[in-house]
């Protein structure tokens, strides 16, 4: 049997990032992990597959990313993460980069 192909998704707590999730969860085909800041709940535990819920990722920290990247082992990352508040992003223009 052929096994899924794995996705991460950057920015599932968001709206485009939600719609993606939700479209790649309807289908056997596909493993998906989402990620996100603000309204996620926990970190990605791959003992218990965790995929059910939102994980959260600060992707501002490389040793969290790297984490995940070595733990889901994903064949696809889709990134849809951003900063929803164009004022914050003009205050400190170095943290959109």
């Amino acid at each position: 049997m052929k096994s899924p192909v794995r996705i991460l998704i950057t920015g599932a707590s968001g709206m485009l990032g939600r719609s993606i999730l939700r479209h790649f969860k309807e289908t056997t085909d596909y493993q998906c992990l989402g990620t996100g800041l603000s309204r996620a709940s926990s970190a990605y535990d791959p003992a218990n597959n965790n995929t059910d819920e939102l994980v959260k990722l600060d992707l501002l920290h490389e040793t969290a990313i790297q984490h995940i990247m070595t733990k889901f082992q994903p064949d696809l990352v889709i990134h849809c993460a951003a900063e929803r508040r164009p004022d914050k992003a003009a205050q400190n223009p170095a943290r959109t980069k």
